[in-house]
């Protein structure tokens, strides 16, 4: 995770030493918020020592603006929608002939181009699921505000009872790609990266921060965990659950 500055330059947390060669090897991270064991390790980059990085982080993170709030909604041509479907009145975009079902929400953050239908009660940039306990006790949870949005793109198909989450940071977007097609009751959280023509069938669910590649196949109940990567071209068959990355 981290946090975006002026000219994509990042602030990040560590609070496990096993990620600190990796951190200082990344030049565009400016700065660490850590332990104070851990501290030392950082000899290139501002640090921040603190009791509890993680909680510090996403505090910072519930602090930053959410600019897609500054932005007038757009709404192209030919817009087929139902009278029940909701659709915010800023930082949305919406293209040519886009048809929405009964319930549809479509949240602020969210951009959908041309050509894509949106099935019954599928809600689209809805808050993703960021949560973090502190240190100081267990039943003592952070709730993380999202501030990324959603990249919709051609000829997107999204079957009834779907729900996309927006991205976790301002700089980020969760992606599905053009000509993919998402069936009923699915699921992709936020960050995931959806190449073209993908199918995700009925059920499937994407947990965060993934990345599938152009005209793969996720199957019907296929559970895939965070930050795993399937590259293009690639099958799940039913009920799988996926452990490690498929190339």
């Amino acid at each position: 995770h981290s946090i975006s500055s002026l000219k994509k330059l990042y602030i990040t947390f560590c609070d496990d030493i096993n990620f600190t060669r990796e951190i200082n090897f990344k030049k565009n991270i400016i700065g660490v918020i850590t332990t104070t064991d851990i501290a030392k390790k950082f000899k290139s980059k501002t640090v921040w020592a603190v009791n509890d990085p993680r909680t510090i982080f996403f505090s910072v993170q519930n602090k930053t603006l959410d600019k897609f709030l500054n932005l007038k909604t757009k709404i192209g041509k030919n817009l087929k929608r139902k009278p029940t479907t909701f659709i915010e009145n800023k930082g949305v975009i919406i293209g040519n002939n886009v048809t929405l079902g009964h319930g549809v929400i479509i949240c602020a953050g969210t951009t959908i181009g041309d050509n894509c239908k949106i099935g019954p009660y599928s809600c689209l940039g809805g808050e993703g699921y960021q949560y973090q306990r502190t240190i100081k006790s267990k039943s003592e949870i952070l709730s993380v505000r999202h501030t990324g949005g959603v990249s919709i793109g051609d000829g997107v198909d999204i079957k009834e009872f779907c729900s996309i989450h927006r991205a976790l940071f301002s700089w980020d977007l969760t992606v599905i790609d053009d000509n993919s097609k998402i069936d009923s009751n699915s699921h992709i959280g936020h960050g995931c990266k959806v190449g073209k023509s993908v199918f995700l069938c009925s059920h499937s669910n994407l947990s965060g921060n993934n990345f599938v590649g152009d005209n793969s196949y996720i199957g019907p109940g296929a559970n895939v965990p965070n930050r795993i990567t399937i590259q293009s071209n690639v099958k799940l068959s039913i009920g799988s659950t996926v452990t490690t990355d498929i190339e």
